[in-house]
This record gives C-alpha cells, structure tokens and sequence, in this order.
C-alpha cells in the first residue's frame, strides 16, 4: 500500500517539477526500506518498539491536495551553476551565538534548535546566496552527486510554509550555510538511528519531548488532533497552531515538532551513499495520533524528497 501511495506522489511530483530525483520518491529499492513499509505492531503503552519503522498510512489524495508546494518555481535546477558564497551579514543569536540565516533558535540548555521548521522565504535566502554545491565540495561525502538546492519559491503566498520538496543534503547544505547544523547528536555529529527515542541522545527527540521523558507530544502526554497541522490537505505557516509547542519555558518557543511536515534529522544508516536511510521526525499534515509522537520511527534515503517533508536546525 505504502509503495503504491509513495510512486503516485513520485509520479504527481515529476509531473510538477523540471527535475526529479533518479529514484521514484520515498522508495530505496532495497530490502531494509521494504521491510520498513510493512505493519509493526505497538506496544501496549502506545509507544513504537525500538528498531521498528512504523506504516505510513496516509493518503495520496491528501499529500496531492498540497501540490501547491511544489510548483514550477519550486523544480530542482540540475543545471545549476556552482557560485562563490555570498553569505548576508551575521545575526546575533543571543546566546545561541552568531547567525546567518534561517528561523530564530531557542536555547534549550544544551544546545540550540530553531524555532519553527525551515520556511519557503528563508530558504530563498539561502539559494541567493550562491552556496557552494555538494557536488564540488563534498561536504559531507554522502552527498557529493547532489548538483542543486532547488529553485525559489516565486508565489506570492506561501512564503511562510515550510519548504518542502528537499533531499537530506539539501537540509544539510542549508544549515552549514546558516552557521548552524542539521539536528542530530547532543553535543554535535551524527545521532545514531538506534537512539531515536533517547531524548539524552537526539537533539530533536529531546526539543519534542519539552524536557518530560513521559511526553509522547511536544504539548503533553495526550495526543490531540487541534494542536497541530495534523489530518489535514496541506502544510500551513508556521506557527499557525499555536498549541504546537511545548508547555513550559523555553520549549514553548518551539513550534510545530509534531505534524505540518516530516523533519529531516543527521541520524543515517550509513556515511557515503545517496541511499543510506536517515530518520524523519515527527510527521507531516497527514500524521495520526502514532505518526505524530515524538518517538515515531521512519526512514527514508538522503535523496528521496516529498512535498510533505522539510527541516530545521540546531546549534
């Protein structure tokens, strides 16, 4: 079923844009993202077992009803000249330290993570700028075949939705460029895809759980479908629900970690292939009461892209 829903977006995706990515989206043609796509059962507590990718059970209908996220102006330029970067001038952080672009960030106490999800307005910030391509810095290596960022987002509305469409490298070329880094392990690196749920571990696991080990949400322990941009037709801007956020200072300066769009997280299966599988967090639009939980499991490779999926950043 989730093959069937994943190719139609693939192919309502590639009907809209200039450029695809080679792989139908959101399928790795190997066995692990096969098995992914099967049902797991939950435990009795309601939470994911560990280890286990969880179904996707979302309908094509209501990821194409968000087509308008994934316009002409938003295809991915293969053509793309590499230019020098033209970084705009810092912004001061607070005590997150300087900055360059992308969402303000709220310190946590650890670390730093953006405040909102990466928005269509901020990431055409970052395409100007001329940031220089994965494919001549090979930074990381896993990303040395990516030859573009995208293009801009040209509409007159929806700037302030979150950007959709982008690969894993995308994401992390964006929070390189802003001085900060794609959300992965306390402390700075790679977070390992087995501690997902480990908010000691993943910075993003511990931003959703607001600092309560008990929190399945980022607003609580009870799941609740007016929170957030969850079983809905489409992304919304971001901070449009203000209950989707954390319940006390400073978590409460965090927005939208569960639904409006899959984040991307610097947690892979592996270090050098385009197909390595690299965790998204906290659902998208579409998500139920388990693909919204902070501790839901999915995978998917770095160049897989979906109109559904976007990012943020920590520091």
């Amino acid at each position: 079923m989730l093959g069937g829903i994943r190719f139609g977006l693939a192919a309502l995706t590639c009907g809209v844009l200039v450029g695809c990515h080679a792989e139908p989206v959101g399928l790795s043609g190997n066995a692990d993202d096969a098995a992914g796509d099967t049902a797991s059962d939950t435990a009795s507590d309601g939470t994911a077992p560990a280890d286990t990718r969880l179904v996707d059970s979302r309908s094509s209908d209501a990821i194409d009803a968000d087509s308008d996220s994934a316009d002409s102006s938003d295809s991915r330029d293969l053509g793309a000249a590499d230019t020098a970067d033209t970084r705009p001038p810092p912004i001061d952080g607070g005590s997150c330290g300087t900055l360059v672009g992308g969402p303000t960030m709220v310190n946590v106490g650890s670390f730093c993570i953006d405040s909102t999800e990466v928005t269509n307005a901020q990431y055409n910030v970052f395409l100007a700028a001329g940031f220089p391509l994965q494919s001549v810095s090979s930074d990381p290596i896993s990303c040395t075949e990516n030859a573009t960022y995208g293009l801009p987002f040209a509409e007159s509305a929806g700037l302030d939705k979150p950007r959709v469409n982008i690969d894993w490298c995308d994401a992390y070329a964006f929070c390189s460029w802003a001085g900060k880094r794609l959300c992965g392990k306390i402390g700075g690196g790679a977070n390992d895809p087995g501690d997902y749920a480990l908010a000691s571990k993943s910075e993003w696991m511990a931003a959703c759980q607001s600092g309560s080990p008990t929190a399945p949400y980022p607003y609580g322990a009870t799941f609740d479908a007016a929170a957030c941009n969850v079983n809905g037709s489409g992304t919304t801007d971001v901070k449009s629900h203000p209950g989707c956020r954390g319940p006390t200072a400073p978590f409460d300066g965090v927005f939208d970690l569960s639904g409006n769009v899959e984040e991307w997280e610097n947690s892979c299966d592996g270090t050098t292939s385009k197909g390595d599988q690299c965790l998204l967090r906290g659902g998208g639009f579409l998500a139920d009461s388990t693909f919204s939980r902070c501790d839901n499991n999915w995978m998917r490779t770095r160049e897989s892209a979906d109109p559904d999926r976007g990012f943020r950043c920590c520091k």
